[in-house]
């Protein structure tokens, strides 16, 4: 895991390592991280904490230009504020968001077909 932030919030990624991939997945946290790797063997990175930090080492850590990004986040209110916060964000040129069937990634996960992406911006 690596801190983002200084402080008690608990802004940490969960398996910083898939921000060196050319395709990163971000999902909320740690336990969709790990679904998606034990379900598919996507390499993900999970997103514990404010994803609207705007500190220097988030804006480093978190440097995605040139790469493609899938937010798939779960379909209710704080997914929905993460995809907005991070779009506001502009840390990538490339940002796609993934939706399917169900609230949560384990119920996409039951209907793959039903996975979509959609290009933001």
């Amino acid at each position: 895991m690596s801190q983002l932030a200084e402080n008690s919030g608990g802004d940490w990624l969960y398996n910083s390592f898939g921000l060196s991939l050319q395709v990163v997945w971000l999902v909320e946290g740690e336990h969709d991280a790990l679904r998606l790797w034990q379900s598919k063997k996507i390499v993900a990175v999970g997103i514990s904490g404010n994803c609207s930090e705007k500190t220097e080492r988030f804006r480093e850590v978190m440097s995605l230009k040139g790469k493609r990004v899938i937010l798939a986040f779960d379909l209710d209110g704080a997914g929905e504020e993460y995809c907005q916060q991070f779009e506001n964000l502009k840390l990538a040129n490339e940002v796609f968001l993934a939706r399917g069937n169900g609230k949560y990634h384990d119920e996409w996960l039951m209907d793959p077909d039903s996975v979509s992406l959609a290009r933001v911006g």
